[in-house]
């Protein structure tokens, strides 16, 4: 606020450039309608990691008078970081395969003591027999929350993936500029986050078998009752 007192009043007219770099790319805009006003620089490439280009305006508006600016150059360029930005979703996972298998193991054995889950493809159609994404969604919150309490009650080795997974979010989660409770209370969230996408995970693939068996899309042994 004081920074633009001042620009609006003693160096009104005097600022040639404005220069910031929280942002890790470069871009500069000029002005396009008064060129006496600054040109405006973001120069973050300090080393870290790199912010995309292409999901910024060509042209801004800024200030109290809505000073028009156009973008005259960016690195990476528009096209580039698109392209860079694409490659994210499998190039992160390639880098970081190794964190993937720590997530499958845990996730692996917070839906263990669940298996199998006999008759979910069968209360499914039950419960929404017309295929209704709603009703969809509400039955695999219901029975998420229902296992969700029966891994405290009677999910021993879930229980304890769980507890491991708290940790791990605990541990991993950036505590530097916040209060512990604040720090405790994102890892407990996080932490949910990931056991309840692990049961979700288990309702998907107990509804999968089910139904590739009901629709005899694999063949299975069948026993003859006399």
């Amino acid at each position: 606020t004081n920074l633009r007192e001042l620009m609006r009043t003693h160096l009104n007219g005097k600022v040639k450039l404005r220069l910031a770099g929280d942002l890790h790319h470069y871009t500069r805009h000029m002005p396009t309608d008064c060129l006496d006003k600054p040109t405006l620089i973001v120069s973050g490439g300090g080393g870290a990691f790199s912010h995309p280009t292409h999901c910024f305006r060509d042209r801004i508006q800024v200030g109290d008078e809505k000073d028009n600016y156009e973008r005259v150059c960016a690195y990476p360029s528009a096209k580039v970081s698109r392209h860079l930005s694409y490659l994210n979703l499998w190039q992160f996972r390639w880098r970081n395969w190794r964190f993937d298998v720590l997530w499958a193991i845990c996730y692996f054995g917070i839906s263990t003591s669940f298996f199998p889950l006999c008759g979910v493809y069968d209360d499914y159609l039950e419960y929404n027999p017309d295929h209704r994404p709603l009703n969809l969604v509400t039955f695999v919150a219901s029975r998420v929350a229902t296992l969700l309490s029966q891994l405290f009650i009677s999910g021993r080795l879930s229980l304890v993936f769980s507890f491991v997974v708290i940790i791990l979010t605990y541990l991993f989660t950036d505590w530097s500029n916040v209060k512990t409770s604040t720090h405790l209370c994102w890892s407990l969230l996080h932490a949910l986050t990931h056991i309840c996408t692990a049961l979700t995970c288990l309702l998907f693939v107990e509804c999968m078998a089910e139904f590739v068996v009901s629709e005899g899309l694999v063949a299975v042994p069948r026993t003859n009752v006399d």
